[in-house]
């Protein structure tokens, strides 16, 4: 092989050696197909001076220093096999380095099976330095806790003086051999890039530097989870003296291919440091290739002074040769980002990991980066801070034909830029506010505890909206998405039966200012224009909710109107594309809601015929989909509420027996749904809520023993929902219901204490309430219930003391108390037509305040 006529070749030869020989032996193949895949002689070439490589060193080719850390190695590490460390039994060596070296251990001392990673000290000429240094990893790995890392398990010192500790085994492989052996694309690369910036930045914040990120230190699990290992030269940030004379020595310990120019000059290591390795490992995720390989020496020394003083090749010139493909993906916005990561001055990196992380991010969904923004002046800079004689030469022999030029044009040049500026600025920001409000609202809405989060990403997402709605009038696409991000507004604030703050005013005014938006968007028909359909698709969605929230205040007249004009609407989208899945499930939903209210306002036979059509529409629909959550979801609570309908019917045996029949039914549908997943929040509470039905069913039934058991049990799902998620009024309200049933339950069965405890904690839980929330109607009637529930639970405790007690007087009083606040309630229900017949009446208090002294209504 004679490559002496061939220069360039033989460069790139050398290059492709060296980043082959970087690489462990099992991964250097892989690397050789990919560099070489499209020339047969390069690859043959390179092969045969792999294979000359790899044969094994003579003792003369190692310096003595490296002989003697391995003799000690070699001596250190057979008598730890087989050996036992607390529970733990080392099985082999899996990993060394400068600190330690890391068994694959196996827990047996019976009490269940394990495997972990067991790092223990090696043996050193500085014993001492390195004790401290590894006991400075352990603390700092134990007070890191990130899914992104490897958790420390236990910790401690052998008999013979040998620190360790105890991790969690990771089984992966170095980040890029792991994308090399999938074949991942680069936005794939960059995507799994992004979950190591966002560990890295964790670390940092946790005060921390790494200090050795490279490849090998960042390992990808079989499922595709980044894990960061290898903290033996990290340190926490503003150290100790001490820790500072440890951190010389460990710098020696550094891989110098991923170090930064401070590293490599000893000065004051930052997480800056940390941003640069991470530059280079994207740049070698990306291209498979060494940044510095164009050094001009093989010596540590050129290396360091290449890396101090020379820029590296752009990404996209390291790929030019092997994939031209490549080279056009790389070009531009991703040689930025890694070149901005990797400039010189620590003070012109990213700011953070997560700085970078964000940058990666606009790049993949098509925004500006930041690392464009001044890219090319600081390049310049650069060229001319080392040219200075040969750049001033050229600016005085250039200056005023350039100068000339640019009085000519530089207005309209000027002019042409901020207006170019202007219309990207519009589009990034629209595009931006467009993410959070469908993309990340949708992601997190489901998520326990969200509402306060969902509400400040919407809310602030529409005030760039509106800024733009406000330039861009006649722009129906944005006017529809400042419709919709009003209309989740609404959703946040107060939509009934779904997790919200409570604030049914404030929905209300939001949704109007949807309907208002989308109103016009429907005014003119055109079933071609897609906007006009998604504008249809959100105006139901604003009736239907307009509809429940009026509803619940009572204003049926109102709600019913709302929820007609949202059928009509949703009944022609269903029509216009019947095999459209969410416009169908939006029928059957304005369906499902219309009939609530008609069971609500008490019209009972129009109720039986809308449920009918709804329940008929959703069977159909889980014939053809059996196993379609959505559907399961529906059906299940359209059967609960035909429950409640039983119940409203009239007050007799038979009503509630056949109520229990079909809450049974709907019962073990939300089994099945939260079985299947106990994560979802969605079916663990409709479950809470048919088992809360379940049990006021029973107890109208009279079978108070098994009502306050499904009532408990409800009680038990609300409660611990309440604890992930406290600020949803819908959960706080539902508990506060079923809490007022118990205390029904308990007093019927003779437990007076648990029947005025479970009062309390209704009456608690409705003051605790938002106003929007308190004042709707059923809220209203219970509060109005468990008054009088009370008073009657007071009223049995005093006849349990015995005459003439001081006690007995005021537990009458405080029962009179109640009854008067019940009977104010419920009456002021039933003048604003908000109580129905069936419904729990003011007369029924009535007869009990008759045994009251002269009207009470304030408490002794």
């Amino acid at each position: 092989m004679n490559n002496t006529g061939n220069a360039p070749r033989w460069q790139l030869l050398k290059a492709l050696l060296a980043d082959a020989l970087d690489r462990p032996p099992g991964q250097r193949q892989a690397f050789v197909d990919a560099a070489t895949h499209d020339d047969d002689d390069l690859r043959s070439e390179l092969n045969a001076l792999v294979a000359a490589a790899g044969c094994e060193d003579s003792l003369l080719d190692s310096p003595p220093t490296e002989l003697a850390l391995d003799a000690l190695q070699s001596y250190a590490t057979a008598p730890w096999i087989g050996r036992r460390l607390g529970p733990y039994c080392l099985l082999k060596l899996i990993a060394s380095g400068g600190m330690g070296q890391v068994y694959l251990a196996e827990r047996v001392d019976g009490q269940y099976e394990q495997r972990v990673a067991i790092k223990l000290m090696r043996e050193s000429f500085d014993r001492v330095a390195l004790v401290s240094r590894f006991k400075a990893e352990r603390q700092i790995l134990a007070s890191l806790d990130h899914v992104n890392l490897a958790k420390v398990l236990d910790g401690g010192i052998t008999e013979d003086g040998v620190p360790y500790f105890v991790m969690e085994l990771v089984a992966g492989e170095a980040i890029d051999a792991y994308a090399e052996r999938l074949h991942l694309s680069i936005a794939q690369r960059v995507q799994l890039f992004r979950s190591v910036c966002r560990v890295v930045h964790y670390v940092h914040q946790k005060g921390v530097v790494h200090r050795d990120l490279k490849a090998d230190n960042i390992l990808v699990t079989h499922d595709g989870v980044v894990k960061l290992v290898d903290f033996g030269i990290a340190k926490h940030m503003a150290p100790s003296t001490s820790e500072q004379t440890r951190t010389v020595t460990a710098q020696r310990m550094m891989t110098l291919d991923y170090c930064s120019p401070e590293q490599v000059r000893g000065d004051e290591i930052t997480p800056a440091s940390d941003l640069y390795s991470l530059g280079v490992v994207l740049y070698r995720l990306l291209t498979n290739a060494n940044p510095y390989r164009f050094a001009t020496g093989d010596s540590t020394y050129d290396l360091a002074h290449v890396i101090c003083h020379m820029e590296p090749p752009l990404p996209s010139q390291a790929v030019a040769a092997a994939s031209p493909a490549a080279r056009r993906s790389l070009r531009g916005d991703l040689d930025a980002m890694v070149m901005m990561a990797m400039r010189k001055d620590p003070a012109h990196r990213y700011a953070s990991a997560e700085a970078f992380s964000e940058d990666l991010f606009r790049h993949l969904e098509g925004l500006p980066v930041q690392a464009r923004r001044g890219a090319w002046s600081y390049r310049a800079g650069r060229f001319v801070l080392r040219h200075r004689a040969v750049v001033g030469v050229a600016m005085i022999a250039n200056l005023a034909l350039v100068g000339g030029i640019a009085l000519a044009s530089y207005e309209a040049w000027q002019a042409n830029l901020q207006r170019e500026r202007a219309e990207r600025h519009f589009a990034s920001v629209r595009k931006l506010a467009h993410v959070f409000i469908f993309d990340v609202h949708d992601a997190i809405q489901n998520l326990v505890g969200s509402i306060t989060a969902r509400k400040m990403v919407v809310d602030n997402a529409l005030v760039y909206l509106e800024r733009l709605s406000d330039e861009a009038s006649g722009d129906a696409a944005l006017r529809l998405e400042v419709a919709a991000g009003y209309r989740k507004v609404g959703d946040i604030l107060g939509r009934p039966r779904s997790p919200s703050l409570g604030d049914s005013r404030g929905a209300m005014a939001s949704y109007d200012k949807a309907k208002a938006l989308l109103t016009d968007a429907v005014r003119d028909p055109n079933e071609h224009d897609a906007n006009f359909r998604l504008a249809q698709q959100e105006l139901t969605l604003v009736y239907r909710h307009q509809g429940q929230i009026l509803a619940d205040l009572g204003q049926f007249k109102e709600a019913s109107a709302a929820l007609h004009t949202g059928l009509t609407i949703a009944a022609d989208l269903a029509a216009a594309d019947p095999a459209h899945y969410e416009n169908h499930l939006s029928l059957i939903d304005t369906y499902r809601v219309k009939s609530d209210i008609e069971l609500a306002s008490g019209d009972l036979d129009t109720y039986v015929k809308t449920s009918a059509t709804a329940i008929r529409l959703l069977e159909a629909a889980l014939a053809s989909a059996p196993d379609d959550r959505e559907i399961l979801l529906r059906l299940s609570r359209m059967y609960a509420v035909h429950g409640a309908y039983f119940l409203s019917r009239d007050s007799s045996d038979e009503s509630a027996r056949q109520a229990v029949v079909v809450y049974r039914k709907a019962h073990a549908m939300f089994q099945r749904l939260f079985g299947s997943n106990p994560d979802d929040e969605r079916s663990a509470q409709s479950l809470a809520s048919v088992q809360s039905n379940l049990g006021y069913a029973l107890l109208r039934m009279g079978d108070f023993q098994q009502a306050a058991k499904e009532l408990g049990s409800a009680s038990d799902i609300v409660t611990r929902s309440i604890a992930r998620d406290p600020k949803n009024a819908e959960l706080r309200s539902g508990q506060s219901f079923i809490n007022v049933n118990l205390s029904i339950a308990l007093l019927n069965q003779g437990d007076i204490p648990g029947s005025i405890d479970a009062a309390h904690a209704a009456l608690a839980g409705f003051d605790g309430l938002p106003e929007g929330t308190r004042v709707r109607t059923g809220n209203r009637r219970n509060l109005g219930e468990v008054h009088y529930y009370l008073g009657k639970a007071l009223e049995r405790r005093a006849a349990g003391r015995g005459p003439g007690a001081a006690q007995v007087r005021a537990d009458l009083h405080a029962a009179c108390v109640h009854f008067h606040q019940s009977v104010d309630i419920l009456q002021d229900l039933k003048d604003s037509a908000r109580l129905n017949p069936g419904e729990f009446q003011p007369d029924t208090v009535r007869k009990a305040m008759q045994r009251c002294p002269s009207s009470p209504r304030i408490a002794p």
